[in-house]
């Protein structure tokens, strides 16, 4: 390679090195060195100057920060090292061209990736303030590539026409993707496997605050009923990732999740032609995250979080699934769970659905999760409905204008309880047959304002007991309970008391 080095030796006292601008004056290393050098104090074509500043960069005591100046650079299979971190001239407020001049990078005809890692360990190396730009579909590049990396990062940067994906990270750990914004990737739609946009093998990783699409609208469809580009990807057998205050949109699946030990907050799916979370994790959080406008390609299909086989003790709480009545396609259930084990099963606390085809929660029957319920608001049956929805409240009244009999109760998760009144003057009776069990074993008629409490076990509802609501506020503050719950709590005191549990 030709170099611009004046001196025997590479010293600050008898070296210098030229830049290729107009206007540009010859500076000693001295002089470059008192503030970070630029790619563009090489020599060589684009990736040539990139290749020389990052091997001088590595061979620093302590690494070096290279800036890149605010115009296009072409750079095809760069690969970086250990301690160099390539700089944009002007830092955006937010990876997004329109915002502001950035540095850009172009990837180079017949290259893989833009810059690329080697397959040994590679460590504290950064890209910062760069937006990269790919060949489109079929020029069969991709973005960023870390083989092996740790304690690594990607900042402020941008990703757009990548027929691969715009960050693929092999394997390492402990490294930060932060404030990124990536569309129109995986435009080779035909995958081995499950692929994103920004695809994450490895462990203790954060990715935080981006934004990232396969931009599947340009087909307005899934890619294959493999379902397998997704916007967010965390694959393989590593764990202990953070994905944090990201949106994964416009693929076929917003977040997939592989692995273990994973902490997903703050994140929204939505337009998906598929799921918007599809979960094969075990041992994971998914905390305070959205779905929105999902199943896009086809209606009563998809699901918001969709739990499949491989997922086990995971914790779902506080996420919220929306379907917009408005669409032709909408999704079926806002989570479905079909795990058939009833050990490890995944856990849901504090979520809601709204609008999707067949109601909040799919759990494969008497099995799939265990849901938490949460009380809620009161909520008003439909008149004359003979099997009403409980689905997502715990407390439901009646104002029927005429007698009739509830035959199920529809929509419910096992280990369900509900509390039911009558409040009109007319009779609501419950059936007793194969989906609910009295505690008479025969058809009860509800007493007016009188409280009924059913479980939900293994496919069918059974009757705990009744409290006459008039009678909660009694002058002892107690509460009159019928007969038949009378019976039952006495038969538990009597085998407590025979236990020894109660005296």
């Amino acid at each position: 390679m030709a170099s611009n080095f004046t001196g025997s030796a590479l010293d600050a006292r008898s070296v210098s090195h030229a830049r290729d601008d107009a206007g540009a004056v010859r500076r000693s290393l001295a002089s470059v060195l008192a503030d970070a050098p630029y790619i563009d104090d090489w020599d060589g074509d684009d990736s040539t100057k990139a290749q020389a500043a990052i091997d001088w960069g590595t061979a620093q005591a302590h690494g070096a920060t290279i800036k890149l100046a605010n115009r296009t650079y072409e750079f095809g299979d760069v690969i970086l090292k250990d301690q160099v971190r390539l700089v944009g001239d002007i830092l955006p407020v937010y990876p997004q061209s329109s915002l502001g001049p950035m540095t850009r990078i172009d990837v180079g005809a017949g290259a893989s990736w833009a810059i690329d890692t080697p397959l040994t360990d590679v460590s504290s190396a950064a890209l910062i303030g760069l937006s990269f730009v790919g060949g489109g579909a079929a020029a069969g590049h991709g973005g960023v590539r870390f083989q092996s990396a740790r304690s690594c990062g990607i900042q402020s940067c941008s990703f757009d026409q990548m027929d691969e994906q715009a960050i693929l990270v092999d394997s390492g750990g402990t490294s930060m993707f932060m404030d990124i914004k990536a569309q129109n990737c995986l435009l080779d739609r035909v995958r081995a496997g499950k692929s994103g946009v920004i695809q994450l093998s490895g462990s203790d990783n954060w990715i935080l605050r981006g934004e990232y699409t396969a931009s599947s609208s340009l087909e307005g469809d899934i890619s294959s009923a493999n379902l397998y580009v997704c916007a967010i990807a965390l694959i393989g057998i590593g764990g202990n990732n953070w994905v944090q205050d990201c949106v994964g949109e416009i693929s076929d699946i917003g977040l997939y999740v592989e692995g273990a030990h994973h902490k997903i907050s703050g994140v929204r799916c939505d337009l998906n032609y598929a799921h918007g979370y599809q979960i094969a994790s075990d041992t994971s959080l998914f905390t305070g995250n959205h779905a929105y406008r999902n199943g896009r390609s086809a209606d009563a299909t998809y699901n918001d979080f969709d739990v499949i086989a491989g997922s086990s003790s995971n914790i779902l709480t506080g996420n919220l699934a929306v379907a917009s009545v408005g669409d032709a396609n909408r999704t079926n259930y806002a989570f479905a769970d079909i795990i058939a084990t009833d050990g490890n099963k995944n856990y849901y606390t504090g979520n809601r659905g709204f609008d999707q085809r067949a109601g909040t929660y799919d759990v494969n029957g008497t099995k799939g999760g265990a849901i938490t319920v949460s009380q809620g608001p009161n909520k008003s049956f439909a008149d004359l409905d003979a099997t009403p929805s409980v689905d997502n409240y715990a407390s439901f009244r009646w104002y029927s204008p005429s007698a009739f009999t509830v035959t199920n109760f529809d929509d419910g998760v096992p280990g369900q309880i509900i509390n039911v009144i009558n409040v009109s003057n007319n009779d609501v009776t419950v059936a007793n047959n194969s989906t609910i069990a009295t505690l008479t074993g025969a058809a009860k008629a509800l007493v007016q304002n009188t409280v009924y409490q059913f479980y939900l076990f293994s496919g069918k509802w059974y009757e705990l007991g009744s409290v006459a609501a008039a009678a909660v506020a009694g002058p002892a503050g107690g509460a009159t309970i019928d007969a038949e719950a009378r019976t039952a709590i006495d038969a538990i005191i009597a085998n407590l008391q025979a236990s020894g549990t109660m005296k």
